[in-house]
């Protein structure tokens, strides 16, 4: 197990020494004699498991290193302990204000310390420990649902899959930084189709009539998504965007440029936005330029903006992918297909525009091993792109 790491700040050595002398027989030890040499390594990238830390010091005090190492993602959960001869009860209450976990007065007790500072280090261990079981179980909640609408409806699933990636394009070209609600709306955003009829399904998509009942049960998928979300923890933005990706655009002059927007309502739109492209080109059979066309003069509909951004990725994707033709036996796990997958014997296994996913793979796989899956088929590769292009005339220059 490695030694955890304690940075003691104060300007006074005696003070650095006492500490030292208490806690080098069980942690390993840096010191720093000022607030800003404390921050300046911290900051650079020596990051310890945790501060004791003075309050009065030339330069930054204790209570402002506290505060910048609270304001900073990347520091935040690092435990602060003052240690101060300051024993008045505003001056507690202002280190906890800042940020601290806890407060030591001088002098002293060498227990007392280090009582102190395993407890604290012990809950940010539990801690740690925690949110990586939750990320864990939070990931798996997600593949767990990609997974049965990729064996119950496949072609949802590659639904989705094509807007996950025309999704992840323009959210790269608008530079947005915090990605994740966007790719999971994106991935999830055809979730409730697995309550839906195949039948139903495939006219919505072709863009043929449907009835009165059959509009109003297509109509609802985003909420049935929504619902299968609601118990799900950190995924309140991801179900808000999915429950609204019907939504129009509505007045240009009512919303600000795209970058500037509100990311639920952003990701929203472009979930609109890219769905409704999808089915004319996939479903319908639309010419991209004609979709595209189509799009603009929806007047209300769509952010012409975000259409001209839409344009860009796709030249620049069409640019970078390859069309290659293949056998089973070379298909991998995360390969992009560019046909409709059948058995020998008939039954639709993969859809147009699905990128391969591992569950998806091991069934291709195992049709493979029995003999089912013996013909070619086309995925796109990576090419080699002539150059990267501008997004002219997207609108999204900073008001």
């Amino acid at each position: 197990m490695a030694i955890q790491k304690i940075l003691l700040v104060d300007d006074e050595p005696a003070n650095i020494k006492i500490l030292h002398d208490i806690l080098k027989d069980s942690y390993e030890l840096s010191a720093a004699t000022s607030g800003d040499a404390a921050l300046e390594g911290i900051l650079g990238g020596n990051i310890p498991d945790l501060v004791l830390l003075d309050i009065v010091m030339p330069g930054k005090d204790g209570y402002e290193v506290c505060e910048a190492l609270h304001a900073n993602a990347k520091t935040r959960k690092i435990p602060v302990i003052f240690v101060t001869s300051r024993n008045d009860i505003d001056d507690e209450t202002k280190g906890f204000a800042v940020g601290g976990v806890d407060y030591i007065t001088k002098p002293v007790t060498p227990a007392i310390v280090r009582a102190r500072v395993n407890a604290h280090l012990q809950l940010k261990k539990a801690r740690s420990s925690l949110n990586e079981l939750l990320h864990q179980t939070f990931g798996g909640s997600i593949r767990m649902m990609t997974d049965i609408l990729s064996l119950t409806n496949p072609m949802a699933f590659s639904r989705a899959s094509r807007i996950r990636q025309l999704m992840a394009e323009l959210v790269a070209a608008l530079n947005i930084k915090e990605r994740m609600a966007f790719d999971l709306a994106a991935q999830l955003s055809q979730l409730g189709c697995l309550m839906l009829p195949e039948a139903l399904l495939s006219k919505a998509e072709r863009g043929e009539p449907l009835s009165p009942e059959e509009q109003a049960m297509y109509a609802d998928h985003p909420a049935m998504a929504r619902d299968l979300l609601a118990h799900l923890p950190r995924l309140e933005k991801v179900a808000e965007m999915i429950v609204r990706q019907h939504e129009p655009f509505g007045n240009e002059g009512d919303w600000p440029t795209p970058r500037k927007r509100d990311h639920v309502d952003l990701g929203a739109h472009l979930l609109r936005l890219v769905g409704d492209y999808d089915r004319l080109v996939m479903g319908m059979g639309a010419r991209e330029e004609v979709a595209l066309r189509q799009m603009r003069d929806d007047t209300g509909q769509y952010d012409p903006r975000l259409v001209n951004l839409l344009q860009c990725v796709l030249e620049v994707s069409a640019l970078e992918l390859a069309v290659k033709t293949i056998s089973a036996d070379e298909l991998l796990a995360g390969m992009i297909l560019d046909e409709d997958v059948h058995s020998d014997d008939g039954v639709l296994l993969a859809t147009e525009g699905m990128e391969i996913s591992d569950s998806v793979y091991k069934i291709l796989s195992r049709y493979r091993a029995h003999g089912h899956l013996n013909k070619h088929f086309r995925v796109l590769i990576p090419g080699t792109s002539t150059g990267a292009l501008e997004c002219e005339g997207a609108g999204l220059e900073e008001e």
